[in-house]
């Protein structure tokens, strides 16, 4: 978690990725080190759900970075549907705590 944490480059696949270990980071928290600290993660998943349309292409595909259409993709395209419905339910989750 701390290597995700703190990886300093933002495509959409890490996006994706940090996002959704702040999710379970959240989850989780009662079982890991104390000195792991990631005061974000509680708002992590739903500042990249709103950040989510800069990163989808006009054919509604998705992309890895914001300037690019070279890297539209199926399969991140489908692993994005399959995360943003994660991301969501933590969102919700984490809202309530």
């Amino acid at each position: 978690m701390r290597y995700v944490r703190d990886y300093p480059y933002l495509c959409w696949e890490q996006r994706l990725t940090k996002a959704l270990m702040a999710a379970n980071y959240v989850k989780l928290r009662g079982y890991l080190s104390a000195d792991l600290e990631w005061p974000e993660a509680k708002s992590l998943p739903q500042t990249f759900l709103d950040d989510a349309s800069s990163f989808q292409a006009p054919n509604a595909a998705w992309r890895s970075g914001l300037r690019t259409m070279r890297a539209v993709s199926p399969y991140l395209s489908a692993a994005t549907a399959l995360a943003f419905s994660r991301l969501r339910a933590a969102a919700t989750a984490c809202r309530k705590m």
